[in-house]
């Protein structure tokens, strides 16, 4: 049999001194005779750590107690820690400015202590004839500087619960004087409420319901009163694009379930509904999303599709169904949505458009004749005028246009892959 290391649980070969070559290694530098890590080991070799590996098979925390107290699971008293600290730092610390970071360790080393009623009562005396304490006002900069220190800072439930015992009784069943309220709303006008703040007030009251008390007041207290203008329009902005979530739409329902609209309400609602789609806005707001929806269902036919394959087959990659803005015969900017589009080497823009069944050609029908287009009657030849002025226009724009025909596509396929390739290459 082989001769392995003598050390409990190692199984490496031996070398000498009854050791293999790894613990050989140690004891000649006086190390502590340890586990070695294992091939591939990632995490620190103290039983119950977690940690990742940091070096001689242990984690950082680890290491540094292993290399400063020769134990990698030795922990300092902090009793004596705490006792020399204060030793050493007596009387050196008049006039010194504590940091941020100090009161925080001491608040929570003090978190949840509870104060005896000797300690209580000495804090009372230490604080009398303090300014605070003798109902003297304090300076708008000592009240700035209180603000901006506790600006940020969350109270925690327990701190909330004690706040509400501590205040329990007071001002219990009194009532604010007109002046008070008076006062109250004119320090609170003109005073922004940020969207944080209003989230966590939505937070705090979800659930809650009014009581008919309430629900009465509220609506006395906003009988008569009218809306001005920029509210309205504030609102609208604010709301614009915002999307009712399934909980609140449900909400609404059963709110208003076992509701009998007034004629009087139905006829202000219908009123306010007209005004409001007659609106500018709203118009082009609606063209948008009818644009927008028409693109998203549109795709490009069959012989659309033939067409770009003939120009990618000499290198020409084309886009299908591209809206091109042009001025009209008023000078005004509008766009036709065009079926083939792409730009050549030099910049120059070209346009092939693919006319159907829709565009009436006329060889097969007369210039008198009537056919409904998007929901008109229309006769022919005002839809050739039509078509003939937006690709003039489109052209003066800077654009080559060439328009295929259905009939000529389909019977002289030949003769129309010419013209197409042609075109392209000119």
């Amino acid at each position: 049999m082989k001769r392995i290391c003598s050390f409990a649980g190692c199984k490496n070969p031996y070398k000498g001194h009854g050791y293999c070559n790894s613990h050989l290694f140690q004891k000649k530098n006086n190390q502590q005779l340890r586990p070695l890590r294992k091939y591939g080991q990632i995490g620190c070799i103290v039983s119950n750590c977690r940690r990742s590996h940091d070096g001689k098979g242990y984690c950082t925390m680890h290491l540094r107690k292993f290399n400063l107290y020769g134990d990698p699971e030795k922990f300092a008293d902090p009793l004596e820690t705490s006792k020399k600290i204060s030793a050493n730092l007596m009387g050196k610390t008049k006039g010194k400015i504590v940091t941020k970071s100090t009161r925080e360790k001491l608040r929570l080393k003090n978190l949840g202590k509870k104060q005896s009623e000797e300690t209580k009562k000495k804090r009372s005396l230490s604080m009398l004839g303090n300014k605070n304490s003798q109902g003297i006002k304090q300076s708008e900069e000592t009240i700035a500087k209180r603000i901006a220190k506790v600006k940020g800072q969350k109270r925690t439930p327990e701190q909330k619960k004690r706040m509400s015992k501590a205040q329990k009784g007071l001002n219990l069943g009194k009532k604010q004087s007109e002046e008070t309220k008076k006062k109250k709303s004119e320090s609170l006008k003109g005073h922004i409420v940020t969207k944080s703040t209003r989230e966590k007030l939505r937070l705090k009251n979800l659930g809650k319901k009014l009581s008919e008390e309430t629900k009465k007041k509220i609506s006395k207290s906003g009988l008569g009163r009218k809306q001005s203008e920029k509210t309205i329009a504030k609102r609208i902005i604010k709301l614009k694009g915002q999307k009712r979530s399934k909980e609140f739409s449900e909400n609404l329902s059963k709110r208003m379930k076992g509701r009998i609209v007034s004629d009087v309400t139905r006829k202000k609602q219908s009123e306010k509904a007209k005004i409001a789609s007659n609106r500018p806005e709203r118009k082009a707001l609606q063209k948008e999303i009818f644009k927008k929806s028409r693109k998203n269902m549109a795709r490009p036919n069959i012989p659309e599709k033939a067409i770009g394959k003939i120009l990618e087959e000499i290198g020409i990659k084309v886009k299908f169904l591209q809206d091109i803005d042009y001025k009209n015969l008023e000078g005004k900017i509008t766009s036709k949505e065009m079926d083939i589009f792409w730009k050549d080497s030099d910049g120059t823009k070209k346009i092939i458009e693919y006319n159907g069944r829709y565009h009436f050609d006329n060889r097969n029908h007369k210039s008198d004749e009537i056919h409904i287009v998007h929901g008109k009657p229309t006769r022919c030849h005002d839809i050739w005028d039509e078509e003939n002025m937006i690709l003039n226009q489109i052209r003066k724009a800077g654009y080559q246009i060439l328009v295929v025909w259905e009939k000529d596509f389909q019977n002289d396929t030949e003769n129309e892959t010419k013209k197409i390739l042609k075109f392209a290459k000119s």
